[in-house]
């Protein structure tokens, strides 16, 4: 037997890596150190492998960053025990949803820039959407999450363009000497 050989023995087997202690280390990453510190390298660092082992996981930040903010979503209270009434149900988990967000530094940034997809958001969706039908809201004030269920139907379109931004008064550019 060879001295490398014997080494080998000697030394402990790492863990093996599974999605749920690689989305862990991801979390643990970001309560620690913030949502810049959550990279490939920096969680394979953590996780003391390499970083092409973590893209049997994710294949880009870009979903690393998704199933992190799926993991924290599983903190959000969909069951806010307001069975009777929808629309504060729906204010109930839009403020739980919130909390969670700003209870980790960074994440409400992300969540504006990924698109979730594990099941941890299919059910927030799911559950917001069944919030928005109980509300009686027609379906077009449904997609765009409107309030007022009662409010003429040509307000709830929205204005894009030049024409929805108001006018601002010309001001002349100041000369250069």
């Amino acid at each position: 037997m060879t001295e490398k050989q014997r080494r080998a023995r000697t030394r402990a087997a790492k863990p093996s890596l599974s999605l749920e202690a690689f989305t862990a280390a991801a979390l643990g990453l970001l309560e620690r150190e913030g949502m810049d510190a959550v990279t490939l390298r920096r969680l394979a660092k953590e996780l003391q492998t390499g970083p092409a082992s973590l893209y049997a996981y994710v294949g880009t930040l870009q979903e690393l960053h998704a199933l992190v903010l799926d993991r924290v979503l599983a903190d959000v209270d969909l069951h806010p025990g307001l069975d009777g009434d929808p629309r504060a149900r729906l204010e109930a988990i839009c403020t739980s949803y919130l909390h969670v967000l700003l209870r980790h530094d960074g994440l409400a940034g992300l969540a504006a820039g990924v698109l979730p997809y594990g099941e941890n958001a299919i059910a927030l969706t799911d559950t917001v959407l069944g919030c928005l039908r109980a509300t009686g809201l027609s379906p077009p004030a449904r997609r765009l999450g409107l309030r007022r269920a009662d409010a003429p139907r040509h307000r709830h379109r929205r204005r894009i363009g030049p024409a929805a931004q108001p006018a601002r008064p010309h001001r002349p550019r100041p000369k250069r000497l």
